[in-house]
């Protein structure tokens, strides 16, 4: 009985030994690295992330979405004039979905149509604002619905502008989403809004 017992322990006390008592090599991260270096590459993977979103990073989910042909003619129209601006921008643009259905907000305004665009690169903060510029730069006028710059927060971005084309006036606002990586273009009917330029 007592060597039974002794054989208890012994086994008890090498598997403890054997087994470090639950805890496996490099459970802790500190224990291959210090603090320090666990620190430094923390931050370096950081700024790798953040360079690769500033240089225009390939967007992932440009991908996993098919282009579609515009439907109406006023969404042909408008994709005439802004998905070639996007392509500059981005390298390549989709049009994932259209509204060809006028909508009547609780406000009264009216949005004639959207178009919801996915384009090439990651959208971000510089590159929203370099896109309002190249919009700017064709001929797109700034318009006071949203403010002439672009409102950009950390999950959206957003502006307006006025274009002409095909005879007709739009006013068009741009809703930038950082999660989804999509551009909606709505296009309004004028209003009292458009009336203060």
């Amino acid at each position: 009985m007592r060597t039974l017992a002794l054989v208890g322990v012994l086994v008890f006390a090498a598997a403890i030994i054997f087994n470090g008592c639950g805890k496996k090599e490099g459970d802790e991260p500190t224990k291959y690295v210090s603090q320090a270096g666990l620190e430094q590459l923390t931050k370096q993977a950081a700024q790798g992330q953040a360079a690769a979103t500033q240089s225009g990073a390939n967007n992932p989910k440009f991908s996993s979405f098919k282009d579609r042909q515009p439907a109406s003619p006023a969404v042909k129209n408008l994709d005439a004039v802004i998905r070639p601006v996007l392509v500059k921008q981005f390298g390549q643009a989709k049009l994932i979905e259209e509204n060809n259905e006028p909508v009547t907000r609780r406000d009264g305004e009216v949005i004639l149509n959207s178009m919801k665009y996915v384009v090439g690169k990651i959208l971000n903060e510089p590159n929203v604002r370099q896109m309002h510029t190249a919009f700017a730069n064709v001929n797109f006028k700034p318009s006071i619905r949203t403010g002439r710059k672009p409102t950009i927060t950390k999950t959206w971005a957003v502006m307006s502008f006025f274009k002409r084309t095909a005879g007709v006036q739009y006013t068009l606002i741009y809703k930038i989403d950082f999660k989804n990586q999509t551009i909606t273009v709505e296009s309004y009917k004028l209003s009292k809004h458009d009336h203060l330029m």
